[in-house]
């Protein structure tokens, strides 16, 4: 009997941890950060595992959803070539996607508001090589001008099978939308 009731509190465990978007969003945190000048309160779920920060990077998280796709979120701050105007926008948006990546594909782009500022929302799918395994990325990137500078709130779903990855991605996008719209930056 005891080995039964074992088992059901691993089983429950487990299945307790696999969290679908709307539990993420019911069980969110805060963080503020001043980089760069920059002072915002950006939102994540509370069980995102941070990782360590490479470049410009002020906040990166994962999380693996299932056995077969996983979540990266990267919050940075860049220094654009060109500032990131309401025409600029329209100029990214309108011109035909011109990735560096040769492998990826832009999905869409389009203006939004977050924080009751223009922005540019891009999704991108990608084909990637890692570890001598092909990956499929998912990603929808949120360009926030601020001053000179913007801030890029980048979500991914990646994963070795393209239809479990785009499924995934559907069902997270929504969550990552609401993630970015929370975004509150301190003038």
């Amino acid at each position: 009997m005891k080995y039964i009731y074992l088992l059901l509190c691993v089983l429950f465990t487990i299945r307790a941890s696999a969290q679908t978007p709307d539990q993420f969003w019911q069980k969110r945190c805060e963080f503020k950060s001043d980089t760069k000048g920059i002072a915002a309160k950006y939102t994540i779920p509370c069980s995102w595992t941070a990782e360590k920060n490479k470049g410009n990077a002020i906040k990166t998280l994962q999380y693996e959803i299932d056995d077969d796709n996983g979540v990266i979120s990267t919050i940075s701050i860049k220094q654009p070539e060109k500032k990131m105007t309401p025409e600029r926008m329209d100029e990214i948006i309108k011109k035909d996607a011109e990735l560096k990546d040769k492998s990826a594909k832009r999905l869409w782009a389009r203006k939004i508001k977050i924080d009751g500022k223009d922005c540019l929302e891009v999704a991108i799918k990608a084909k990637k090589s890692v570890l001598m395994m092909k990956v499929f990325v998912y990603t929808v990137q949120y360009v926030i001008p601020q001053g000179d500078q913007s801030v890029h709130l980048s979500y991914a779903i990646i994963g070795q099978d393209d239809k479990k990855a785009l499924q995934r991605f559907n069902e997270y996008k929504t969550l990552f939308y609401n993630l970015a719209n929370a975004t509150d930056f301190v003038d």
